[in-house]
This record gives structure tokens, sequence and C-alpha cells, in this order.
């Protein structure tokens, strides 16, 4: 729990501040936060009084009109590698025919905090990161070397990020998304001339199982999906990618 920023807190970091103590040590030794500490100290000799006052700086020097517009600017890009990273991993799972719970062990974490990795709705630290591509066997990306990877990410899987959608229109698209899979499986299944059974059997998973996959009505979680389309030999670029296919 962080200290309340008081007018003698305040002085009292500039004080230390003067003193040549770092903002780190400043931090720790008036039990304030990093940001807060930033602004009273190194903040206050380049002329901001608060963190909002900063925060409208830095959005302006980033060329936005607001802080509100440069945040949502970086929420929206810090869910697009959320899912770039996802894709990573599980795709690289995908080629060792490993599974989460594989990954889960190497790495010495749960399993739902693998399922969150591949999931798209959390990225691990850096420490993480860099025993994860090692465990995986491949070249460690920095984030920003993430976000510079290019292609197409369907608006449903940034729906829950989007302030100014409502539920309604956040569960109407992940149904298209949904049933635009179920598609995919129907025509493959027909172009190969099998049946619902036969793919059931293949995953093993039941017939009713299947049937929820092709009417959209439930998604088979990453590791499944794409054993599916390993079965039914479809090219595997992204999930999304499939998805812009099947409505072209």
């Amino acid at each position: 729990m962080t200290t309340e920023i008081t007018d003698e807190i305040r002085e009292k970091a500039w004080e230390l501040y003067t003193k040549n103590n770092t903002i780190r040590d400043i931090a720790i030794i008036l039990e304030t936060s990093y940001l807060s500490t930033w602004i009273l100290t190194s903040g206050r000799k380049k002329g901001y009084n608060s963190i909002s006052e900063y925060k409208k700086h830095l959005a302006r020097q980033k060329g936005y009109k607001s802080s509100r517009e440069y945040e949502e600017h970086l929420a929206l890009k810090n869910r697009k590698i959320k899912i770039k990273f996802s894709f990573i991993i599980k795709k690289r799972l995908y080629e060792l025919d490993k599974s989460q719970t594989w990954l889960a062990k190497k790495l010495e974490v749960s399993n739902s905090a693998i399922y969150r990795y591949i999931s798209g709705y959390g990225i691990p630290k850096e420490n993480l990161r860099k025993r994860m591509f090692k465990v995986l066997g491949i070249p460690y990306q920095t984030l920003d070397d993430i976000n510079k990877i290019k292609g197409p990410i369907h608006k449903s899987r940034l729906g829950y990020y989007n302030k100014n959608q409502d539920h309604n229109s956040v569960n109407r698209n992940l149904k298209e998304f949904n049933i635009g899979f179920g598609d995919i499986i129907t025509t493959r299944l027909s172009k190969l001339e099998k049946s619902q059974t036969w793919l059931a059997r293949e995953i093993g998973v039941t017939d009713s199982t299947i049937s929820l996959y092709i009417s959209g009505q439930t998604m088979p979680r990453e590791f499944r999906r794409l054993k599916i389309l390993k079965i039914l030999k479809i090219s595997h670029k992204t999930l999304d990618d499939l998805i812009e296919s099947c409505s072209d």
C-alpha cells in the first residue's frame, strides 16, 4: 500500500532528491510509487505538478489530443501485442506437437497462466518470456519485435477493450467468429468426403461437441483448434486469416 501524497511528503521527496538520492531509493523511503516519486522529484524539476499534467504533456508530445486518447491507443497496442504473442506460442506448440500442460511443466508455472498467454489475455514478464522462447526453441523477441509482426487481427479479438462497443455488439462479433470457424469445418469435411463422426473420433471428442463447433454455438480451445486444422489439412497462418477468407 502506497503512502498518501501530502505536502509534507512532497517537500521530503524534494529534499531527498536535492541530496542526490535516486528516485527508486526515495520511493522506498517514503513508500510511494515510482511514478508518484518521479513527479515529486524529476517531474517537479521539469515543471510538472501532477501525474495528470505529465500525461497530458506526453499525449501532446506523441501527437494525441488528450491523455485519454493516448491511453486508449496504448491499451489497443497492448491488446494487439498479447494476441500476436499468443499466436507465436500456439503455432510453436502445434509445430512441436506439445500441449500447454507440457509448457507449464517446463516453465514451472500453472496451466491457467499458460492458458491466459495462449488465449491472448496476458503476457509474461521479460524473464519468463525469455525462458519460454528458449524452451520452445525459437529466437527471443522483445515486445517491440512482436508488435512489428504483420497480419490481420480480427475485430472480435479486440472487442473487449473497445469502450464504445456494448456487450451485445461484442457477443455478436464473437458469434460471427465462431460461425466462421464452423463453416470452415463443414466445407473441409465436404471436400475430404468425411463425416462429423470421423472428425470427432480423430480428435477424441463426442459427435455432439463437433456439432456445437459447426453450428457456432461454441469454439474449441486454442490447442484443440490447431489440432482440428492439422487433421483437416488446413493451412494455418492465423485463425483470423481463416475467418477473413471465409467471409470474402
